[in-house]
């Protein structure tokens, strides 16, 4: 399915010495409902950066940051400009690109995908609960990033916002467990596996404190 925007950017600090690090951004544009066109307040935008490392056919594309944010009252997002110190993937990644999808509880993928890169089209859900939860696997598939923690933190609250949607729509048992996976999800994203940890019913390892692990701001 295509969900994704993909937004080619340019390469940065790659052909001068004296730039270290890594960085990305501002990333700015809409949020619309589909047939309406009308703005969509509170939709939660995730930013994606990947980049191609390695040699000549032995290369692979790689997520080396996210970020997300919230649709304003005119449907207007912003990402701001970050910036790394520590380049984990070297000088060599190149082909460099972001991906943009948006999320909100009752909105799905539009039937078109928008053909203006700055703009991200919902469309209200009519599926089925159980429809709906797959929605959810798949919203996680088109976000999840780096395992280094520092970074995917930055899906607590994105992933957490499809548990408590998912909460508020289980009715069967097996739509519990499933939202217990949902918030197993959202939590793995602040484990520092340089404390202790633990594995939860579904495999994922876990802080034995997660919260006090990495703290992450709300969305804005």
């Amino acid at each position: 399915m295509n969900t994704l925007r993909i937004l080619v950017i340019a390469t940065q600090c790659v052909l001068f010495s004296g730039c270290v690090g890594i960085s990305g951004g501002p990333v700015s544009g809409k949020v619309l409902e589909e047939d309406s066109g009308k703005p969509i307040a509170g939709a939660i935008v995730v930013v994606r950066w990947f980049g191609v490392v390695g040699g000549m056919g032995h290369g692979g594309k790689v997520c080396y940051h996210v970020a997300a944010t919230l649709s304003r009252n005119d449907g207007s997002y912003l990402v701001p400009e970050w910036y790394e110190r520590e380049n984990r993937y070297g000088w060599g990644m190149g082909h460099r690109e972001y991906y943009v999808i948006a999320y909100k509880a009752g909105y799905g993928w539009p039937r078109q995908p928008s053909q203006d890169q700055e703009i991200s089209l919902l469309t209200p859900f009519k599926g089925t609960v159980e429809e709906r939860f797959k929605y959810f696997d798949s919203v996680i598939s088109n976000t999840i990033c780096s395992h280094h923690a520092e970074i995917g933190k930055h899906l607590y609250w994105p992933w957490m916002a499809l548990y408590e949607e998912a909460r508020s729509i289980s009715v069967t048992v097996e739509h519990r467990k499933w939202t217990d996976r949902l918030r197993s999800d959202a939590q793995s994203r602040l484990v520092d596996q340089s404390k202790p940890t633990t594995v939860d019913e579904y495999g994922r390892i876990v802080n034995v404190d997660v919260l006090d692990s990495f703290k992450v701001e709300p969305l804005r």
